[in-house]
């Protein structure tokens, strides 16, 4: 049997059971204005957080490979030192080959001149007042070295302790009427630097009323090139070396240190100044 049922006409524009229910649209095009600039934004974020990683990351990576070649230089300074009478290598340069076998180490990769200019950048004395240089300091073929290793033609470090002429002299160091020479210059009217250095060591400075500095803490080879990486604290120069007031604390640009015992160590460029593990 055959039941007939009415035609019902299909409405023109049919929708969905959940478009009927939610009122959505059918369909969309695109995204919204206030969509594209929040994604926008979001990337935006993202690539300023993953640069500053990177940029952090390698200097760190910098700091860490300075670090390396400071303690590298402490071991053969102090095997050098234990094969010559306790005497210090006249240059840092005359370490290689026997004691340094990798000219690399001689080079920091913060160091923008790459080895062949002042161990103290020029920018970083400019910025912060620190007027002496100390050219004659310099181990690369661009200074005048006598009894340097011409084999290693740049070097990053300044090196304390080396057989350059020094004019520093401190009237407390003076024994019956004599200061204490370590050097073998040819001249013996000439002083050098590691001459102002070893009586430093052993007799202090007025910087600490003349009490004689800890090996662990007086610096023999150091880097200037990390400055613009971080900053420490330092007692401001010219003031009591014994103040321990946090407010009288500057914030300085850091410096590598190689200190006369062998230990590496993180401080300002005026070492003196070092903030000490207990100080206030």
């Amino acid at each position: 049997m055959r039941f007939l049922f009415p035609k019902v006409d299909a409405p023109e524009n049919p929708q969905k059971p959940c478009q009927a229910r939610t009122g959505l649209p059918a369909h969309r095009n695109g995204f919204t204005l206030i969509e594209m600039i929040t994604v926008i934004v979001i990337i935006l974020i993202l690539a300023t957080a993953a640069g500053y990683a990177m940029k952090s990351a390698g200097r760190n990576a910098r700091r860490l490979q300075c670090s390396n070649n400071l303690r590298q230089f402490a071991e053969a300074i102090l095997v050098y030192r234990g094969e010559h009478n306790f005497q210090n290598p006249p240059w840092l340069s005359n370490l290689y080959p026997d004691y340094v076998d990798n000219k690399a180490m001689y080079l920091c990769k913060s160091d923008e001149k790459d080895g062949t200019d002042n161990a103290r950048p020029d920018d970083l004395c400019g910025k912060w007042n620190l007027q002496d240089q100390w050219p004659e300091v310099n181990d690369h073929e661009n200074n005048s070295r006598p009894g340097a290793n011409d084999a290693v033609r740049q070097c990053s470090y300044f090196y304390e302790f080396s057989v350059a002429a020094s004019s520093w002299k401190d009237e407390g160091w003076q024994k019956e009427g004599e200061f204490l020479r370590f050097s073998n210059l040819p001249d013996l009217n000439a002083w050098a630097w590691c001459d102002a250095k070893e009586n430093q060591l052993r007799f202090g400075d007025k910087d600490n009323h003349y009490k004689p500095y800890s090996e662990s803490r007086l610096p023999i080879v150091r880097c200037f090139h990390h400055w613009r990486e971080m900053e420490v604290y330092t007692r401001p120069q010219n003031t009591d070396i014994e103040a321990t007031n946090v407010e009288l604390r500057d914030k300085v640009p850091m410096t590598l240190n190689v200190a006369y015992a062998g230990n590496v160590f993180v401080g300002p460029p005026w070492w003196e100044g070092t903030i000490r593990p207990g100080d206030q």
